[in-house]
């Protein structure tokens, strides 16, 4: 952005830096978690990000000028219960299993389902620099990843959810 204010620039790339480096340490912090059900994990972090978050909301969003109907609470029930809860667990137990190292690289699989979902619930058009970044980002992690690929491919949700020894 030429036109813009350099400063602006700087600020929402270090913001950038910043949640990355926030994301990093979480996934390092759920692998130290002692083991224990991912569901009572998953409860406790949320009940303690849960006041900040509120408080910033309350200061940011303002919340009570936001018209909620019927139709809005239920997508927020959705994304709060299956979005972000179920997934946030299912996240939890795959760090468990397979490594920090391991789930932050399953984030490289987002842009795959993202366009597959695109092109069949929206309609989106799939294009071939769709395809060839689709194959760079599968051939990255099969080349990073390879055992642990293997074993996932070879045992399927199996390996998430049996005893770790």
């Amino acid at each position: 952005n030429m036109q813009g204010n350099w400063f602006d620039d700087v600020v929402a790339e270090l913001a950038i830096l910043a949640a990355a480096a926030s994301f990093a340490a979480s996934l390092m912090l759920l692998n130290k978690i002692p083991s224990g059900t991912p569901i009572r994990s998953v409860r406790n972090i949320l009940l303690f990000a849960a006041p900040p978050l509120i408080s910033l909301s309350l200061f940011l969003d303002h919340p009570w000028t936001v018209s909620w109907g019927r139709t809005e609470l239920i997508l927020l029930l959705i994304l709060g219960a299956c979005c972000s809860g179920i997934v946030y667990v299912l996240y939890t137990v795959l760090i468990h299993r397979a490594g920090a190292i391991f789930a932050s690289l399953t984030n490289y699989v987002v842009p795959l389902v993202g366009v597959l979902l695109g092109v069949v619930l929206v309609g989106e058009q799939f294009t071939l620099y769709n395809g060839l970044a689709l194959i760079l980002i599968i051939s990255g992690l099969a080349l990073s990843q390879n055992s642990a690929l293997t074993t996932l491919i070879k045992s399927g949700w199996r390996y998430f959810f049996k005893a770790k020894s």
